[in-house]
């Protein structure tokens, strides 16, 4: 086990006390390249890019800091170059054709604002042909039938609905 100096706090990999480190250091080492906002984390660096309506491919790559690499502790290796940073910052300024009269909000391709669309109206084309619920796209549809994949022979006497693990059946019953 690695433990924290600071605050004694212990984590079976030495990353994960680097990254636990840059909390008492203050370091905020990941840097937005399209605005000054800066992030202790990669991933609250990766939410952060929602902000900015990236639709880049290879955004969910680690993010990197204003110098292209990830900057955690001294020692850290490189995760991106600092080339594909700049390539990243000039694929954001490219126009984006397709608005969505709504949110104003631009798509490189009309497809994207097909599916984005539905944020907007509420629709819901694609049901379940098991349970008949419906989904706004059809990648959750395909997630969600994998649910019925799975078996639940816990079944509520009272109204029929069925679960996977006796317990979520009793919590259930006490509903009725």
């Amino acid at each position: 086990p690695h433990q924290c100096k600071v605050c004694g706090k212990t984590f079976k990999r030495s990353s994960h006390l680097r990254r636990h480190c840059n909390i008492h250091a203050g370091l905020r080492p990941f840097r937005c390249p399209l605005c000054p906002r800066r992030f202790r984390e990669a991933g609250e660096l990766a939410h952060h890019h929602r902000v900015h309506s990236l639709d880049l491919p290879g955004s969910s790559d680690p993010p990197t800091s204003a110098y292209g690499v990830a900057e955690t502790v001294p020692g850290t290796a490189p995760t991106k170059s600092l080339i594909h940073m700049k390539a990243a910052a000039a694929a954001a300024a490219v126009v984006r054709p397709y608005r969505c009269g709504v949110c104003g909000r631009g798509f490189l391709r009309s497809w994207y604002l097909r599916q984005h669309r539905v944020v907007h109206t509420g629709e819901r084309a694609f049901k379940c042909g098991v349970c008949a619920k419906r989904f706004a796209q059809s990648s959750s549809l395909a997630e969600h039938r994998r649910l019925h994949a799975v078996a639940r022979p816990q079944r509520c006497s009272a109204c029929g609905k069925t679960f996977r693990y006796r317990s979520n059946l009793l919590e259930h019953q006490r509903l009725h």
